[in-house]
C-alpha cells in the first residue's frame, strides 16, 4: 500500500494527487468505486472499489476513464496476507468494452471478495525504470 501511495512503480501517481471523485454507489450491493488521478492517463489514473457488504460478487460492471488493460494492484482480500481470507476478486487485470458506462467511455466487470477493497491502474506508457515517464 505504501509502494502504491508514493507511487515508487510508476503506475499510481493519481494516489499523491489531488483529485477524488466518488462516480459510482451502488446503496443495494454496498460498493463504492472512486476515481483518484493527478493529471490523468496511463500510470495516473487509479480506480478504487470498495466492497463493503457480506456478499462476494463474481462479475460486477463498472465504468473506466480510460480503455484497455487495467492491472490489479492490491486486492485486500488475498491470501498473500492471511490465509483465512477468500481470495476473491483475485483477477490479475481486466480489459475494457468500448461500452459507456458510469459516465465513463469504458467499462469492464470485476470481480470483489467481500468486504474488500480493490486498486486498479494502467502501466505507464514507458515501462523502462531508467527512462523518466511521459505523459501526453
Amino acid at each position: 500500500m505504501i509502494s502504491l501511495r508514493r507511487n515508487l512503480n510508476g503506475n499510481s501517481r493519481g494516489l499523491t494527487g489531488n483529485n477524488t471523485c466518488i462516480y459510482h454507489l451502488n446503496n443495494e450491493t454496498k460498493i463504492i468505486v472512486l476515481h483518484r488521478y493527478d493529471i490523468g492517463g496511463p500510470g495516473d489514473d487509479v480506480i478504487a472499489v470498495f466492497n463493503c457488504s457480506n456478499n462476494a460478487i463474481g462479475s460486477y460492471k463498472i465504468g473506466f476513464p480510460r480503455s484497455g488493460e487495467w492491472h490489479v494492484r492490491f486486492n485486500s482480500d488475498s491470501k498473500y496476507f492471511l490465509d483465512v481470507f477468500n481470495d476473491e476478486g483475485t483477477q490479475e487485470k481486466v480489459v475494457t468494452k468500448d461500452e459507456g458506462y458510469d459516465g465513463f467511455f469504458w467499462q469492464a466487470d470485476v470481480k470483489i471478495g467481500r468486504y474488500s477493497a480493490l486498486i486498479f491502474s494502467q502501466d505507464p506508457p514507458y515501462s523502462d525504470p531508467d527512462r523518466p515517464v511521459v505523459y501526453d
